[in-house]
C-alpha cells in the first residue's frame, strides 16, 4: 500500500462523529490511487460496522484514531480465504475505501492470515490504527 502523509485534521474530515464507516476484508492489497479492490468472498461474508472510534491528538497536526470496540465477521461457511489486508469503507456495499491497513501477526510483522472454514475475524479494540504523520 503507499503511504500517504495524512494529517489528523484530515482524518477528523474523513471520519466525522456520527457518520457510520464500515469494515472489510481484503484478499490483496487495495490500490488507493485507482479505487480498486478486491474484498473477499463467502457467502456468510458481509462488511461490519466500525462503531466509534478513539482519538489520541499529539499535537501539530500528529495523532491516530483506533476502533474502540472489536469488529468481528460471522464465521466463514464456503471456503478457506486469506485476508491480507482491512479496510474503511463509507458503505456497507459498494462505496470507496477511505482508509487501509496490513494485517499484523501478534508480533506486528505484516502476515496475511489464513482464515479456515467456521473460523471469524476478529479485529480487537484498538486494533485499526488510523495513524496520521508529521506533513
Amino acid at each position: 500500500i503507499p503511504t500517504v502523509a495524512i494529517s489528523l485534521v484530515a482524518l477528523d474530515f474523513v471520519f466525522p462523529v456520527g457518520v457510520d464507516r464500515y469494515v472489510g476484508l481484503l484478499s490483496a492489497a487495495p490500490d488507493l490511487f485507482t479505487g480498486t479492490f478486491v474484498e473477499i468472498t463467502d457467502s456468510s461474508y458481509e462488511r461490519k460496522l466500525l462503531g466509534s472510534l478513539s482519538k489520541t491528538d499529539l499535537g501539530g497536526g500528529v495523532g491516530s484514531y483506533v476502533n474502540a470496540s472489536a469488529v468481528v465477521f460471522d464465521a466463514l461457511v464456503d471456503d478457506g480465504v486469506t485476508v491480507a489486508h482491512w479496510a474503511i469503507f463509507d458503505a456497507e456495499t459498494g462505496g470507496d475505501i477511505l482508509y487501509a491497513g496490513l494485517v499484523l501477526n501478534a508480533s506486528l510483522v505484516a502476515e496475511p492470515a489464513n482464515v479456515a472454514i467456521g473460523e471469524q475475524v476478529r479485529f480487537n479494540a484498538g486494533y485499526l490504527r488510523l495513524q496520521t504523520e508529521a506533513t
